[in-house]
Parts: C-alpha cells; sequence; structure tokens
C-alpha cells in the first residue's frame, strides 16, 4: 500500500513539471555553455518528458526554431498539452491591428507545430494587454477561445504588479510569472491565494534563475559580485542539509501548494533525470527558505543583468522570419 501510494504522489509530482522548450530554439541561460541541443537530445529529452507523465510544453514564436522543432519532433496524437504567446505587438505601427497580428502569428505557430489547437495562449508581453489597445488584444483572445483554437487564454508577466493591473481589467484564466527561491513574491504578496481563489491556472517560470542558482558563485560572470552574498547563503543552507543545488531549487518551488505548472528548461537529458528524480522528494519543513528572499531587484530580475552595472539586457521577443 505504501509503494502504491509513493507511486502516486510521485506522479503528482512529476505531472507539475512542464517543458520550457526557449533552449530548443536558441541559446539562452547564464550557465548554458553548450547552446541548443541536438535533435536526437531534443527527442530524448521529449521522450523521458512523455514516459515520465510531464504533458506540458511551453514554447513561443520568439524563440527562435523551437515550435518548428516541435513540429518536426511530435507524433500526432501525443500526449503533450502545447502553450504557446503571442507575438510581441511594440513593433507594430499605429495603422497596424493588433488582433491581425496575433492571429496571424497564432496561425503560424499551429503550422509550425502541426496541430489544430493548443491547450493555452498567453500573451507574451504584458504592456501588450495593459496598453491602449490591451481590449484589443483581448477581445482577440477571446475569439481564439471561442472558436475552439485555444483551452486556456491568459498573460505571461514579470512582477506581481503586472498580474494585480491584468486581473483588474481581464478574467484570465492562466497566468505565468517568475518564483524561485530568490524572489518569492508569488507568495509573500498572497498574490498565489488570490489566483487559487478565482480558479486561474498558476504557472512558473525561472526556478533556476536562468541557471544562476545552479553556479558556483565562483565562477560567476563578469559584473556579477552582487549576486555572491545570496548566492553563499543558498549554498550553504543547501550544503548544511545536504543537498545538491538543483535540489533545493526546485524542491523549495514544488513544495508550494497552489501552482499548476512548473515551467523547467533542459538542454540535455541528464538535466532533465536530475529534475526528475529531484522532484520525487518533498523539501523538509524545518528548512528555512524565507531566509533565502533577496529584495535586489538587481539580482534577481535577468532583464537588469548584469547587476553590477547599469546596462540592462533584453529578451528579443520580437518574432523573425520564418525560413522554410
Amino acid at each position: 500500500m505504501k509503494t502504491e501510494l509513493s507511486k502516486k504522489s510521485n506522479s503528482n509530482k512529476l505531472s507539475k513539471l512542464a517543458v520550457g522548450t526557449v533552449q530548443f530554439g536558441q541559446d539562452y541561460g547564464i550557465s548554458n555553455q553548450e547552446g541548443r541541443p541536438s535533435v536526437k537530445n531534443i527527442r530524448r529529452i521529449l521522450d523521458l518528458a512523455s514516459s515520465s507523465g510531464i504533458t506540458v510544453l511551453d514554447t513561443a514564436p520568439a524563440y527562435g526554431q523551437a515550435e518548428r522543432v516541435i513540429g518536426r519532433m511530435l507524433s500526432s496524437p501525443n500526449n503533450f498539452k502545447i502553450i504557446t504567446k503571442t507575438c510581441a505587438l511594440y513593433g507594430l505601427s499605429s495603422a497596424q491591428s493588433p488582433s491581425t497580428a496575433i492571429l496571424q502569428t497564432f496561425e503560424q505557430s499551429l503550422s509550425r507545430m502541426n496541430i489544430d489547437k493548443t491547450y493555452g495562449l498567453i500573451v507574451q508581453l504584458p504592456d501588450d494587454l495593459l496598453g491602449t489597445k490591451g481590449d484589443e488584444v483581448w477581445k482577440t483572445l477571446e475569439d481564439i477561445k471561442s472558436d475552439g483554437s485555444s483551452t486556456l487564454i491568459g498573460a505571461s508577466c514579470y512582477s506581481v504588479k503586472e498580474v494585480l493591473e491584468i486581473l483588474n481589467r481581464y478574467p484570465i484564466d492562466l497566468i505565468q510569472l517568475p518564483f524561485n527561491i530568490f524572489d518569492q513574491e508569488l507568495l509573500s504578496s498572497g498574490l498565489l491565494t488570490n489566483l487559487n481563489k478565482r480558479g486561474i491556472k498558476v504557472h512558473t517560470r525561472s526556478t533556476f534563475l536562468q541557471g544562476l542558482l545552479l553556479m558556483d558563485f565562483k565562477s560567476l560572470p563578469e559584473n556579477f559580485t552582487r549576486a555572491e552574498p545570496p548566492l553563499k547563503k543558498f549554498n550553504k543552507m543547501a550544503k548544511l542539509n545536504q543537498l545538491s543545488r538543483l535540489e533545493l531549487a526546485l524542491r523549495f518551488v514544488s513544495s508550494v501548494q497552489g501552482i499548476d505548472n512548473i515551467v523547467i528548461g533542459v538542454t540535455k537529458i541528464r538535466e532533465l533525470e536530475d529534475i526528475i528524480s529531484a522532484i520525487k522528494i518533498s523539501l523538509p519543513s524545518s528548512i528555512k527558505t524565507s531566509q533565502l528572499r533577496t529584495e535586489d531587484e538587481a539580482v534577481k530580475t535577468p532583464s537588469l543583468w548584469p547587476p553590477d552595472t547599469k546596462d540592462t539586457w533584453h529578451f528579443d521577443f520580437s518574432v523573425k522570419k520564418d525560413k522554410r
């Protein structure tokens, strides 16, 4: 009986994982030294994910060739529920229609992935919903949901403030935002409880803070000295509790009730194997993870990296022209 309960518990934990695919389409992550995985490795990653009970893939048209790779790799039917995103609208002229741009890009996404509907379609940038054309953007998403092309619609956000502003305007089904052992605002602000009460699906990303939490502070890139103190504290807590950095970071997020899916990115099969092993074991309640919160925005916010300088890095959300 104990074995059956244990298997059921592990299955529930594994089903919370979602595979992020940005690494399938382009070089991504501060700790990623090898670039995009090979086609063979991507196939192995997806096969292991499927056989382990992981059912959600998170992608976007802005992730280089990621959607096309998914389309080539997955047979039809398959076990995966796919979430993709809208195109970023900041490049549109005042005369261009956000609705037309979203619909065209979404149709291209479906075609690239060889599917006729998605599990979720979320707005890539919160400003696209919070700007002057937000109502048109939302109406377009509602139309896509109404015609059965996406089960859920929602938004990808970067801060609790953005989520609250969107909640005040639109009845979203799904929200995605950063949450990790350094950035615990989703929990400390009470937002997670609010979202759960409204029945909104909660997907978190940046569990490993783009790989920063997995790095030894001695191996940090230039201009990351501000990240050393919190990383040393994090490393000390992991060692004190006989955990790897990955185990502490992942088990913290998976221990939080009310999160539907945890989006993780991997570039090789061993990384996914380690994640699957780590999430099966619960984090001891005796570990005071709240002590590892950092209020240094420059450390916990990748768009402000490198933290020691005023220069900031921004992900390129533009959709590159298709190469067929």
